[in-house]
């Protein structure tokens, strides 16, 4: 009975959750989302927005980093948009991670290879 109702619950969350219309700041406070596919990366001044699909989602789902730390941000949004453009062009061959981090340290993005 405890299961059937911890699954009702989790997949009206999914459901919930899955209709996202605007781009999400990844919250300091949750692991960093990883991309297993890139459909599309924005740049709005210094935040990096990218839509896909997340590790374990069947959806696609639009998220946005930026640096905040002063003097980073040029830097940090263009080195974030290569690596999702480049996860972009070679889909399932590499995991795309975005963290957002506190105000007091940057936020990274993070490319990595899957080994077939």
């Amino acid at each position: 009975m405890r299961k059937t109702i911890a699954a009702a619950l989790t997949a009206a969350a999914v459901l919930l959750a899955g209709g996202r219309a605007s781009a999400q700041l990844v919250p300091p406070a949750y692991p960093a989302k990883v991309f297993v596919t890139v459909d599309s990366v924005q740049v709005v001044e210094y935040r990096v927005v990218v839509t896909g699909i997340l590790q374990g989602d069947a959806a696609p789902s639009t998220y946005s980093v930026q640096s905040n730390v002063a003097g980073t941000q040029p830097a940090f949004a263009q080195n974030c948009q290569q690596q999702a453009l480049l996860a972009m062009a070679k889909p399932g061959q590499y995991l795309l991670e975005l963290y957002s981090a506190g105000s007091l340290t940057s936020s990274t993005c993070k490319l990595t290879r899957v080994n077939p």
